[in-house]
């Protein structure tokens, strides 16, 4: 597909763009929530998941999708 990247809905509430004609039907919603800490995470890695993961799921920003990213920095 050449073009841009189609900008996702919420975005384009934000910014004022969006019109309900060309609204994506079966969009993907990940739920907001905070993912199992993984087991092998370092003692400094455990605290800064405890810290992080709950500023970043009020913020509705992290899911259960995020859990081997967010888990790999650590």
């Amino acid at each position: 597909m050449k073009g841009r990247k189609p900008k996702p809905t919420h975005l384009k509430l934000v910014s004022g763009t969006f019109r309900p004609c060309r609204a994506k039907r079966r969009e993907p919603k990940p739920v907001p929530a905070i993912p199992p800490m993984p087991p092998e995470l370092c003692d400094d890695g455990k605290l800064e998941w405890a810290r992080v993961s709950v500023e970043l799921h009020n913020l509705g920003l992290l899911t259960n999708i995020d859990r081997a990213v967010f888990g790999a920095v650590g």
